[in-house]
């Protein structure tokens, strides 16, 4: 082995050594995500972690699948254990200018992960209640 051999040996070492240290732990999450009780058939689900309560890491984004369902294992992704501010974005309807909801949601994920996590994306009713109908007895 030469000295070019040595030189480049050595870094690939340290990334073997230093690279590959947390990859056997993995943290999944999976769930599901209603739109007023029933599953929400459009949508992505994102947990971001909150770095203000010592939770560092990429944030992960998952598509909700049949019956509102999501898992970050069936998309080769995972989660640091801690605190999450997890945003929900749901289409409740599909139609020519489809309205998108969003919430969002604070969690906690333990070590090794949590496989029943429920969100429900409720509409928040209107501060004044819905619009009244008009009287037949009023004038227009």
């Amino acid at each position: 082995m030469g000295l070019p051999s040595r030189i480049c040996a050595a870094p690939v070492s340290l990334f073997v050594l230093f690279g590959l240290s947390g990859c056997g732990v993995k943290n999944h999450v999976s769930g599901q995500v209603t739109f007023n009780g029933h599953p929400a058939e459009w949508g992505i689900i994102k947990f971001t972690p909150d770095i203000d309560k010592g939770t560092d890491g990429p944030s992960v984004t998952l598509t909700l699948r049949d019956g509102g369902k999501f898992s970050s294992s069936q998309e080769g992704k995972s989660v640091v254990p801690g605190e999450y501010t997890v945003m929900v974005s749901v289409v409740p309807e599909a139609g020519p200018a489809p309205v998108t909801l969003e919430r969002r949601f604070p969690a906690t994920i333990p070590p090794g992960g949590v496989a029943d996590l429920t969100f429900d994306v409720t509409k928040k009713p209107r501060k004044n209640g819905p619009p009244k109908a008009p009287r037949d007895d009023e004038d227009s």
